[in-house]
């Protein structure tokens, strides 16, 4: 297993530099370097030979190289003139961590890391992370390379949103990065065919839960028994059906009891409960007050 890096897919990225050397116009051949930003190295023309702290490496072309904030870096042998590679620092919020643990890795690869944050009404978040390797060999390096053009053209002519376009355009290059290093990988991210049609089943709650969802219902919807959808929602999502679409009920029943002066009785019919005072039951359990506590407690805005 390689050296890896996690990248959440929730980190904000930040270009600060991107630049093109080629051959003798290394700025660094002879001299040591180091700076505060992740700096990722792509050969366009090898071979480039690259000293990093003791380690002294030969990257060919298509190689990709990682070098973490602060690490030590130049060149130990003279290169061909028609050598060169691409470079960008960048920040990542939060920072990339170091992998070690490679069993670790392969079950997160397998699983997806398929969780809850496919429901509305859930507060979990989760990071889903790129894998992106310390040193690795690009399949389709043109396709790499061209962004990286593209990024040079913003860098090198700052106008209008060029650090935003940055920012988008190495989004990009490390997204691929990562995609072909899991193509590549052994361990492969295989999700089940079965999580599409948990996410069906999500889309479907999400815009019907105010009806009445009858088995009949969710089984022609999706052309399975409705036990095998049930256990299928359980285990994705952690929770059953029935509890999901009594979340989504009292997650709009609050947003109506804040902006409207609407009677509990109307919004419980509104949001799919015939019984008045079994809403107020299940509200109550899923929100920790009564529909009419919290309209008292949701400010100023649900006085009328």
């Amino acid at each position: 297993m390689p050296e890896l890096f996690a990248l959440s897919r929730l980190a904000r990225l930040d270009v600060k530099w991107a630049k093109r050397y080629l051959g003798s116009l290394f700025a660094f051949n002879h001299n040591e370097h180091c700076n505060p930003f992740f700096e990722l190295l792509i050969v366009f023309e090898g071979p480039i030979y690259l000293q990093v702290g003791l380690n002294k490496l030969e990257l060919l072309s298509g190689e990709w190289y990682l070098l973490q904030p602060w690490e030590t870096h130049t060149m130990w042998r003279e290169v061909p003139d028609s050598a060169g590679f691409f470079w960008a620092q960048f920040t990542a919020d939060p920072s990339l961590r170091s992998v070690e643990d490679g069993g670790h890795l392969a079950e997160e690869l397998k699983s997806g890391q398929l969780h809850r944050q496919d429901l509305r009404t859930s507060e979990f978040i989760a990071h889903d992370p790129l894998w992106i390797p310390r040193r690795h060999v690009l399949e389709r390096r043109y396709e790499i390379l061209s962004l990286f053009e593209q990024l040079l053209d913003y860098q090198n002519d700052p106008r209008g949103f060029f650090r935003f376009n940055s920012t988008l355009l190495l989004g990009q290059i490390l997204s691929k990065l990562a995609g072909q290093f899991l193509e590549q990988s052994v361990t492969g991210r295989v999700i089940p065919a079965s999580f599409a049609t948990y996410r069906a089943i999500v889309r479907y709650l999400d815009e019907y839960y105010y009806r009445s969802l009858t088995r009949d219902t969710l089984e022609k919807q999706f052309h399975h028994n409705y036990v095998y959808l049930c256990q299928l929602f359980k285990k994705y999502a952690g929770i059953s059906m029935q509890s999901y679409i009594r979340e989504l009920r009292v997650e709009r029943a609050k947003y109506l009891l804040d902006s409207s002066s609407q009677s509990i009785a109307h919004i419980a019919g509104q949001v799919g409960f015939s019984d008045p005072y079994y809403f107020s039951k299940v509200f109550k359990a899923i929100a920790g007050l009564s529909p009419n506590e919290f309209r008292r407690n949701s400010g100023p805005s649900s006085c009328r």
